[in-house]
């Protein structure tokens, strides 16, 4: 799911927020499901992860990156809102 929906993005694809491009809002394909298909992608690979491997150690990792992806969303959203309306 990862790998598919980062080439989905195609040349929208980037690493962080780049306020000096204008990119293409995604709307079809895994996009027109979830409006994060590539964190979407990691958080049921984390959790999967901490399924099979119970410890604290793991979920430490799943608890600390959903709250990343939580912060990066929400920054991507306003990025999202100011650029695309």
């Amino acid at each position: 799911m990862i790998c598919y929906s980062q080439t989905q993005m195609s040349n929208s694809w980037r690493v962080g927020i780049d306020h000096s491009a204008r990119m293409e809002l995604k709307t079809n394909g895994l996009f027109s499901v979830s409006r994060n298909p590539v964190f979407l992608g990691m958080l049921v690979t984390l959790v999967g992860i901490f399924l099979i491997l119970q410890n604290a150690i793991t979920l430490l990792v799943a608890v600390i990156s959903i709250l990343i992806f939580q912060v990066q969303v929400r920054l991507e959203e306003i990025y999202i809102q100011n650029t695309h309306g």
